[in-house]
């Protein structure tokens, strides 16, 4: 196999595409490809389904966008190759950032689109132990002319997402608060927090969140 990473790379919402990872069956037997936990935005196909002695093959990946959320995604696929009864595990990993479809619109709907802006885009915990779970709310408001949605929130590891509003009308205020639960024993840690909403000029903003994880009492020496 050439390669076991397809990157999509950005993806409007509306669209279906497709990609190629070029393959060969270096062994002596007839070689098939099984694809396993796909999930329902991604397929696979294999041309041609069972690769010869020597053969040269391609797995042709689609990634259909209407069926998958906003944002940037990482898909790890595990495959078997199987030669007759010989069965080797690998993994085909696929990336892509699926991002709303502001192509259509014209330069009154852009007049009359949602705006997001927030207070703040920091926030910093300062000291906290391990184990801790702090939370914190980020202010944000609409200061366009049609309602923003709030389309998704992609957090990273030791964060999670609580109460939002989703859906602003002009001129209100929303809150979003996220939790952290600090797993590590000490160190300056940073997180960033994705917020995707309809804001055509600006429908990705990216939240930080630092702070000073340090050891509880009792593991002190």
């Amino acid at each position: 196999m050439k390669a076991t990473r397809i990157p999509f790379g950005k993806i409007k919402k509306t669209k279906i595409v497709t990609d190629t990872l070029g393959i060969q069956n270096t062994s002596e037997i007839p070689m098939e490809i099984v694809f396993e936990q796909v999930p329902r935005h991604l397929t696979f196909k294999v041309v041609p389904s069972v690769l010869k002695y020597k053969e040269r093959g391609k797995i042709i990946a689609t990634y259909d966008a209407t069926k998958n959320e906003y944002g940037n995604s990482v898909d790890r696929i595990p495959i078997i190759m199987i030669n007759d009864t010989v069965k080797t595990k690998g993994t085909i990993v696929v990336t892509a950032t699926v991002e709303e479809d502001f192509s259509y619109m014209t330069e009154e709907d852009l007049a009359n689109a949602p705006e997001i802006h927030f207070s703040t885009k920091n926030y910093d915990f300062g000291s906290i132990e391990k184990g801790d779970t702090v939370s914190c709310k980020f202010i944000f408001e609409n200061k366009g002319k049609s309602n923003l949605i709030i389309r998704n929130i992609k957090v990273r590891q030791g964060c999670s997402v609580g109460r939002f509003d989703k859906v602003l009308k002009p001129g209100k205020l929303g809150v979003i608060e996220i939790t952290f639960k600090a797993y590590a024993y000490k160190g300056r840690y940073r997180k960033n927090i994705t917020v995707i909403s309809n804001d055509p000029k600006n429908s990705s903003v990216t939240l930080k969140l630092s702070g000073n994880a340090t050891r509880k009492h009792k593991d002190k020496k």
